[in-house]
């Protein structure tokens, strides 16, 4: 009978990566849940390369004592006790997305608020804390997610083309703006802005307006159409009359 072994740290990080982080898509909604759960009001999310080569995603800031802790396992500001379960209203809570994402990527994460003198710089590779430092940054928390299954080969192999990926990314952003209304959201890809709440309200009213005059082209066309046929129909008839 085989033994039963107890998994190391970094084996279970990657089987529970598996589970939360599928692609780029995943890591990215993910980072923005967690903004939103921790009340941000402005999240800027970027990408490189479809999310594979760099995803980053940055908001209102972060206590700095909390930012080591937001990497270990099973660690969440959503639940203290048991009877929190019961009343759950975050997007997430059980806190095993940064953990994950830090075990297949290299991750760097800089935090600082608007009453401290300097941030807090955390450098992670595969789940390896490797530094830990003072750092000079603007306001705010920017997580940066790096070379994504950069040590995990067969699951970097069914990453679909960097398009294929900035694409669904994109989708998601868009949904994640209709959804969030109070937040302002902003998505640059590849260093180009792509997205923002003013921008997706205008094409989705243009989309409507556009769709709109199509249907009323038709109505008219069909209106006149049928107009013609009775106008045609009736003088015809009042003219064979008249020949009676």
């Amino acid at each position: 009978m085989p033994n039963i072994n107890i998994l190391d740290k970094s084996i279970f990080n990657r089987i529970a990566a598996g589970e939360v982080v599928e692609k780029p898509a995943s890591v990215v909604k993910e980072l923005v849940e967690n903004s939103i759960d921790a009340g941000a009001k402005f999240i800027t999310i970027e990408i490189v390369g479809g999310g594979i080569k760099k995803i980053r995603v940055t908001d209102d800031g972060m206590d700095k004592d909390n930012l080591p802790k937001a990497f270990l396992p099973h660690a969440t500001s959503k639940i203290s006790c048991l009877d929190d379960l019961d009343k759950i209203g975050t997007l997430g809570f059980r806190g095993e997305a940064l953990s994950s994402i830090a075990s297949v990527a290299k991750i760097t994460a800089l935090s600082k608020t608007k009453n401290s003198e300097s941030g807090t710089k955390i450098h992670i590779e595969g789940g390896e804390v490797l530094e830990i430092s003072e750092a000079g940054c603007v306001d705010g928390t920017s997580i940066t997610v790096e070379d994504l299954f950069y040590n995990v080969p067969a699951r970097a192999k069914f990453l679909r083309k960097p398009k294929t990926e900035e694409s669904e990314i994109t989708n998601l952003i868009s949904r994640l703006i209709l959804a969030n209304p109070k937040i302002a959201i902003s998505f640059n890809c590849n260093k180009f802005k792509r997205c923002n709440l003013h921008n997706l309200w205008c094409k989705c009213n243009w989309k409507f307006d556009s769709c709109w005059i199509h249907l009323s082209k038709h109505y008219f066309r069909w209106r006149f159409y049928w107009s013609s046929i009775f106008h045609k129909t009736k003088q015809n008839l009042s003219n064979n009359y008249n020949k009676w």
